[in-house]
C-alpha cells in the first residue's frame, strides 16, 4: 500500500520489477495530493501550498493516470471504481504471476491513517511532541 504522490516518486521500480520477473502488487491509495505535507503545512501555517495536484485553471484535483503510469512500466493497472470491487480485484492481483497495481480513488478530505505518526512539535518555541489525532 502506498500513497500516490509515493507512487509517483518511486514507481519507475516496478519497471525492474518486471525486468526481473517479480509479480509486485501495489495499492495506491490515490487522493491527488502529498497528504502528510498538506497535514504538516495546515498544521504549521494554517493553510498548505503545492501539495495538492490540481489544474491551474479549474482547481479540480487531478492526477496521471496510474493505470496507464503502470503499463508504461510493463506491469498491468486497474481503477477501483467501487468499494465493492477492490476485494475481488485484490485477489486477482494476488493470484496473478506478474506486476500489477491496483489505482484506489479516496477522499481528500478523509484523515489519512498513519502506520507510523511523525511527531510534530507543538509550537516552534517549544520541545513538546503532540499525540496522534487518532
Amino acid at each position: 500500500m502506498i500513497g500516490d504522490g509515493s507512487f509517483f516518486m518511486g514507481g519507475v521500480s516496478l519497471a525492474t520489477a518486471v525486468e526481473q520477473d517479480i509479480p509486485v502488487v501495489c495499492v495506491v491509495m490515490n487522493n491527488r495530493s502529498l497528504q502528510i505535507e498538506r497535514e504538516a503545512m495546515l498544521k504549521f501555517y494554517g493553510r498548505s501550498s503545492f501539495c495538492d495536484y490540481k489544474i491551474s485553471k479549474t482547481g479540480e484535483l487531478w492526477n496521471p493516470d496510474i493505470v496507464k503510469f503502470a503499463e508504461a512500466m510493463g506491469a498491468e493497472g486497474v481503477t477501483v471504481k467501487k468499494t465493492e470491487e477492490f476485494k475481488s480485484l485484490l485477489k486477482r492481483a494476488l493470484r496473478s504471476d506478474h506486476s500489477f497495481v491496483i489505482d484506489v480513488p479516496i477522499n481528500l478530505d478523509v484523515p489519512a491513517y498513519r502506520p507510523i505518526w511523525y511527531p510534530y512539535p507543538g509550537n516552534f518555541s517549544t520541545r513538546g511532541l503532540e499525540k496522534p489525532p487518532y
